[in-house]
């Protein structure tokens, strides 16, 4: 069974890369201002200052600042690298990786919600997280067709009136997760996958869209041909989050998740 564990103190504070076998899932508050804010974001490349000053609120900015700044030094450490020479690239969804000039099998992903942001980390293994700040005012029943496909509305009906919005935003972060780590992003729609209602804490997909396959950036080595297998993939739900939900999507041979916080 996988097991997800709590690192000591010393390992937190270095952020050692992950080793095989396992993903490492940081998460962080985005609540930076002042000194520490310009010691995040001064590490920023020439772009990615250009995409911040395009977020207009004020708010918006720091949270991409604190953001992506806590993403570099992550980054920096593992590599052991200034975190202003870190490098990306960006597959056709907009999925940020590691510039091949690293040489580095890191592989990493990101997902944000309100003040609060959760890194996931896999050596050799592709990697996606997705996290929501969960308002009980909120009603998910509304959104629950743009989540969920008609068989898992109809799992939905079956349970109690009381658990329907938190099976609905289990699926939500699982789903979003899983499209992050196949690498083709929401874009191609949340009904392409599909789960158990309600989902466990660590679960299998029951359905990937065959289609899928046709949005997907393959070095023609048809290495990705199993991302529509079931099999290949676990997704974990991680409760990591005051008042919010996690998940991560990785390989199904990862057998550890270590959580920490930044």
């Amino acid at each position: 069974m996988n097991e997800i564990v709590s690192p000591s103190t010393e390992d937190v504070k270095r952020f050692v890369a992950p080793g095989l076998g396992s993903v490492l899932v940081v998460v962080s508050s985005l609540t930076a201002d002042g000194d520490e804010l310009h010691r995040l974001t001064r590490c920023m490349s020439k772009d990615e200052w250009a995409r911040q000053q395009r977020f207009l609120p004020p708010e918006v900015q720091r949270r991409f600042g604190a953001c992506r700044g806590r993403l570099r030094h992550l980054l920096g450490a593992m590599l052991e690298l200034d975190p202003a020479k870190i490098q990306f690239e960006y597959n056709s969804t907009g999925k940020p990786r590691l510039a091949k000039s690293h040489r580095s099998t890191l592989e990493f992903n990101l997902s944000h919600s309100g003040d609060w942001a959760v890194f996931g980390f896999g050596q050799s293994t592709p990697v996606g997280v997705d996290t929501e700040l969960f308002e009980r005012r909120t009603n998910f029943e509304a959104l629950a067709p743009l989540v969920l496909n008609n068989i898992e509305r109809a799992k939905l009906e079956l349970l109690p009136p009381a658990d329907r919005n938190l099976a609905i935003m289990r699926a939500w972060v699982a789903k979003e997760a899983l499209l992050k780590a196949i690498g083709t992003g929401i874009g191609s729609g949340l009904h392409s996958v599909e789960f158990p209602m309600p989902l466990p804490a660590i679960c299998t997909p029951l359905k990937i869209d065959a289609m899928l396959l046709e949005k997907l950036d393959d070095d023609a080595s048809c290495r990705m041909n199993s991302w529509i297998d079931v099999g290949t993939w676990r997704v974990h739900q991680v409760e990591s989050l005051p008042n919010g939900f996690s998940a991560v999507a990785c390989a199904a041979s990862i057998k550890t998740i270590v959580t920490a916080k930044y």
